[in-house]
């Protein structure tokens, strides 16, 4: 898709009014609508399902690259921080025969938003040094939220074709759940290709903020 045409799409996602919210009781509740993972606009699907606690350390990105689970992880496990269910969505994008663009989303609930605040607050500081993080505000409704950049991943480096990437993280609680979406850019693209690469995280942010209505499937 013309870029053009993928920030008209952008634009028009993030302008969709969202409902009122409630709390999460089943996995499949947290799926995430395809559209705000721009499936339409070139990305494909690649995973799109349930995962268990005990799964989703080896089975995820975000086990793989930000808990560092290689397969012993160097964060907290899903099991550790409680997740009673998670479910996994990510999408990637070819750039070409050696590199690709990779966003991916996780989301956990727990049996409060204490514990879902509890499980961002282990992921967090489990992080490596070289990993910088900042406050982001996506909505009023949302009790925490921090982006994690992190040139290097917490397990082992994600490499494909001899090309390294660097990752971009945002952990967010919203009652009962704990968002983990992000994504992955070569190293060397990671400063030129951030800002449409921000755009695209803040309407998987959008699309799971869409999830809390008191209409949505439990």
């Amino acid at each position: 898709m013309p870029r053009a045409a993928l920030l008209a799409l952008i634009a028009a996602l993030l302008t969709i009014s969202l409902p009122a919210m409630a709390s999460k009781d089943r996995a499949g509740a947290l799926r995430i609508p395809r559209r705000y993972l721009l499936v339409e606009a070139g990305q494909e699907l690649v995973m799109d399902r349930r995962v268990t606690p005990a799964a989703a350390g080896t089975n995820t990105m975000q086990g793989l690259f930000l808990h560092g689970c290689t397969p012993s992880c160097t964060g907290p496990t899903y099991t550790t921080m409680r997740a009673l269910g998670l479910y996994y969505q990510y999408a990637a994008e070819n750039f070409g025969s050696d590199a690709s663009f990779f966003i991916a989303y996780l989301g956990s609930y727990y049996a409060s938003q204490a514990g879902a605040g509890q499980a961002m607050h282990a992921v967090i500081g489990s992080l490596p040094t070289t990993a910088t993080t900042a406050r982001c505000h996506p909505s009023h409704a949302v009790t925490a939220c921090k982006d994690v950049v992190m040139t290097a991943p917490a397990g082992a480096p994600l490499s494909r074709g001899g090309v390294s990437y660097s990752f971009k993280w945002r952990l967010m609680v919203l009652d009962n759940v704990l968002f983990e979406g992000g994504y992955a850019l070569p190293q060397d693209d990671f400063r030129s290709d951030t800002a449409l690469a921000d755009a695209r995280l803040h309407v998987l942010t959008r699309g799971f903020l869409s999830l809390f209505s008191p209409q949505a499937p439990r």
